[in-house]
Formats: C-alpha cells, sequence, structure tokens
C-alpha cells in the first residue's frame, strides 16, 4: 500500500511538472502570434511537433486556444475566391471599434487615411490591434498585427516595418521568452527562436507579397466597376459578370486553389476571332486562355502575370473615370 501510494505521488508530481511546462510553453507561443511575428496555423503546426516529442497524453492536459477548435484558430470556412478579412481586435477609439470588419483592400486604404487625419490633427499614436482571416496555399490562417494609427503608413506599410524591426533586432526576438520562467526559459528559447526566424521571413517574402496581391486584384476590380458605369444599360450586366468571374478566378488563383478549365462560346470565339480593344464590350478577354504550348497542355500563368495582362488591356482603352470604395468612419 505505501508503495502504490508513493508511486500515485511520482506520477501526480510528474503531471503537475509537465502540465507547468506546457503551460508556459503554450503561453509562450500564443504570445508569438499575438506579436504579430507568425501566424496562428504556423504555431498551431509548431505546438504539435513539440508536444509530440514531450508526450503522447499532452491533449489530457493542455489544449491552447489556437488549435483547431480554439477561439484563437483560424477560421474553418472561407470562400477559396474570398479576399481576406481584417477585424479589430483591440482599441478604444470609435474609428476602430472592436469588431469592425473590412476587406483587406479597404482596411489597408482606411488605414491610411485614419493614419494621415491623426498626424494631420497631431494626436497621439494610437494602438490598434486587427486580425486577418485569409486563404493561403488553400488552408486558412489567420495572422495578427499590432498597428499605431498616426506612427506613419497604411496597414501593409505597417506590416513591412513591424516585420523588418524583428528581422532586423536579434534582441527582440530575444525578448520573446523574458517571461518565461528561468527553470524553463533557456529550453523554449533554444527550441522556439529558429521557428520564429523562419516565421518572419516567410511572412516578410510569401504572406506580404500574397496580401499585396489582393489590393492589386481590388484595384482592377475597380477599374473595371469604372468601365461598367460608363457603358450602355445593354452591356453593363454581361460586362459586370465577366468582370466578377474575372476577379473571382484571380482571387482564387492568389488563395492557391487548384485552377479549374473555363470553357464558353464566347471565350472559343474570341480567341478564334479577335476583337479590337476599342469595340470590346467585355473586360478585355480576361479569362481568355492562354495559348496551348507543344503537347497540347496550357501554361499556368502566376497571378501577378494575369494583373500585368489586364491592366495593360486596359490602359490600351480610352481612360474612364476611376470609382472608388468610400472607407466606412
Amino acid at each position: 500500500m505505501e508503495a502504490n501510494s508513493r508511486m500515485r505521488e511520482i506520477t501526480g508530481n510528474l503531471r503537475r511538472d509537465m502540465k507547468d511546462l506546457l503551460g508556459e510553453s503554450a503561453h509562450i507561443v500564443t504570445g508569438f502570434f499575438k506579436r504579430g511575428v507568425c501566424t496562428v496555423r504556423a504555431v498551431a503546426d509548431k505546438w504539435r511537433t513539440f508536444t509530440q516529442d514531450i508526450s503522447a497524453a499532452v491533449d489530457e492536459l493542455m489544449k491552447p486556444p489556437f488549435l483547431e477548435g480554439g477561439p484563437d484558430a483560424p477560421l474553418s470556412t472561407m470562400e477559396e475566391g474570398a479576399e481576406p478579412i481584417v477585424t479589430v481586435t483591440g482599441i478604444i477609439d470609435r474609428n476602430f471599434p472592436i469588431g469592425k470588419q473590412m476587406p483587406l483592400s479597404l482596411a489597408n486604404v482606411y488605414v491610411a487615411e485614419m493614419d494621415a487625419a491623426y498626424r494631420e490633427e497631431e494626436l497621439p499614436a494610437q494602438p490598434v490591434k486587427v486580425r486577418i482571416d485569409y486563404i493561403r496555399d488553400g488552408r486558412t490562417d489567420c495572422y495578427c498585427l499590432p498597428l499605431h494609427i498616426g506612427a506613419g503608413g497604411s496597414l501593409l506599410e505597417q506590416m513591412e516595418r513591424h516585420l523588418e524591426t524583428y528581422r532586423a533586432d536579434p534582441n527582440r526576438v530575444s525578448a520573446l521568452f523574458q517571461q518565461a520562467p528561468e527553470a524553463y526559459r533557456l529550453q523554449l528559447e533554444e527550441e522556439f527562436t529558429p521557428f520564429v526566424r523562419e516565421s518572419l521571413e516567410d511572412l516578410s517574402q510569401g504572406t506580404l507579397q500574397y496580401f499585396q496581391r489582393h489590393c492589386d486584384i481590388s484595384e482592377l476590380e475597380q477599374q473595371l466597376q469604372g468601365q461598367a458605369a460608363v457603358l450602355p444599360e445593354s452591356q453593363r450586366a454581361p460586362f459586370e459578370d465577366k468582370a466578377a468571374k474575372t476577379v473571382f478566378s484571380l482571387r482564387r488563383a492568389a488563395n492557391g486553389a487548384v485552377p479549374q478549365e473555363e470553357h464558353t462560346d464566347q471565350t472559343e470565339q474570341r480567341a478564334a476571332h479577335p476583337v479590337p480593344a476599342s469595340r470590346e464590350a467585355s473586360p478585355g478577354g480576361a479569362t481568355q486562355a492562354p495559348r496551348q504550348a507543344e503537347g497540347g497542355e496550357s501554361p499556368r500563368q502566376s497571378v501577378k502575370v494575369k494583373i500585368r495582362r489586364l491592366k495593360q488591356e486596359q490602359a490600351r482603352r480610352p481612360q474612364r473615370p476611376k470609382v472608388r470604395l468610400t472607407p466606412e468612419r
């Protein structure tokens, strides 16, 4: 009986020690994405790898909020052709109420306008926390970005500067571990520092460019809306329908969805009998299939190439007045 009691005591102590380690680990890695140095999905994947090396019974001891189903997890469903969505998560300001949502392109402009207004009125910089939900490489993810309205720049400009401060200063990365108990600090820093650096690189070289592509697509969408506004009524609806399909296809490709083959009688006729740009009543043949390479396969074009081709087509036409979206105030 005494031996069994002692074994239960030792087991209980080990479980408490392991739970303390997991608790501190979860707290530290939660701070990573809250401070904008990695995405939530990246931290969740790293957590699973880390805890598998510790114990197979982790789920019974600790389930952090960033795992699937938790309050900080990426959205479970988003349309594959959706633009990233920005949600305000922390601020006390009438211009940025908690829960306010905007498409990324609109939020990028809105932050720039509010930032300029703060500086013009010489107001102190105001901290704002936002969450960006999106689909990249076919997987939902989210990124939390701390902004400073009045410190200068649009949302993406501030994101770029924020990432660069961590990439350029190793001490800022080390500071992420200062709140960990001394007993675990060295172990956690050795385990997670390489992960943080890799995440910063991916955010800077990958995610930031991905966000910019969606803003470029929105700029093209506004140009198409401007053209639709000056078309005769009989041509407007077909034009708008074709434009909407073009924008959806570009966003879907940017999000990493598997490309779909689109075959329509109109597309085939336009490929066989090109119409001069000045006479076209559709978005510049934006969904026209590329010429087939030898062997019968159509080469895939990147989203940047598609956008550039569409913009070049727009530039060859007479200039139309643009329709700009007015940010909510």
